[in-house]
Order: C-alpha cells, then structure tokens, then sequence
C-alpha cells in the first residue's frame, strides 16, 4: 500500500467529487486516513513516513492543480491531515506503552510487596530463634535482623 498511496488518495477524491462532498474538511479526512493506514505499517521516524507525507500531499497537488490561486486550501487541508495522521498513530503508539509501562509497574510493585513479605517472615523467623538463645548470642541476632531491615528498606 505505500506504494498505492498517492493512486489512493486520488480515487477517494475524485469518488468524493463525483458525490459533490469534497470540501477541505473531507480532503483532510481522506489524507488523514491514507496516512494514518499506512504509517502504522512503518517504524516511528523513519523516512517512509516523510515520503509518504510528501506523496499524499502531492496526490492532492495533482488532483487540484487547475484551481489555481484556489489550492491554498486544499493542500492546507492535506498538510493537516497528513500530520493528524502521523500524529493519531504515534499516539496510539504513546498509548500501548504507557499501558505496557503501569502493567510492568503494578508487576514490580507486586514483586517487591512479595519480597518484603518474605524477609518480613524471615527476620521474625530469626528473631523468634533467637529468643531461645543466651543474651550475648539473642543481642547479635538482634543487631543482624535490624541490620538487615535496613538494607532491606534501602532496596526496596
């Protein structure tokens, strides 16, 4: 299809002369749609994307040459919606991976609520130990245990 866009782009026109809707606001759709169709198939920045900007714009250029002083509009109307094209699929693509982004942060944020669980458990487990032991070995296990809750924090 990027190779058709142009071809695309001036049967959609002229299939909207023919109904009399062509106004500036549907020539923009019609860009728009191409656009939008055909960026998603490319990677963001690359230059397919440039040229297929130019060719959709130029597709309009061609259709509307013979108006003369009159093209102003519609290659406004073309330039616009080439980039609400672009636009409305990098956006789609901001979307995804912001979603992508807060389903690996809610996963993280598990992750670590697990692991805080587990040496919560541990700690008391060594701290239950060490009440059975005498004073100096009880103070030593102490010492570890709020040592180690402290690393522990400064992790998480």
């Amino acid at each position: 299809m990027p190779n058709n866009i142009k071809q695309q782009i001036q049967a959609d026109l002229q299939q909207a002369k023919e109904t009399g809707q062509l106004r500036t606001d549907r020539i923009r759709e019609i860009v728009k749609s191409a656009v939008s169709q055909v960026a998603s198939e490319f990677k963001q920045g690359s230059s397919e994307v440039r040229s297929i900007v130019k060719d959709a714009v130029s597709a309009v250029i061609d259709n509307f040459q013979e108006k003369g002083s009159e093209l102003k509009d519609e290659v406004t109307a073309s330039i616009e919606g080439a980039l609400e094209g672009i636009n409305s699929q990098r956006h789609q693509n901001i979307a995804r991976t912001q979603t992508d982004i807060k389903r690996l942060q809610a996963q993280l944020d598990g992750e670590e609520e697990q692991l805080q669980q587990e040496v919560d458990v541990i700690l008391a487990e060594i701290e239950e130990t060490g009440k059975e032991k005498p004073a100096s070995t009880k103070t030593a296990i102490d010492l570890l245990s709020m040592l180690l809750k402290i690393v522990m924090k400064s992790d998480c």
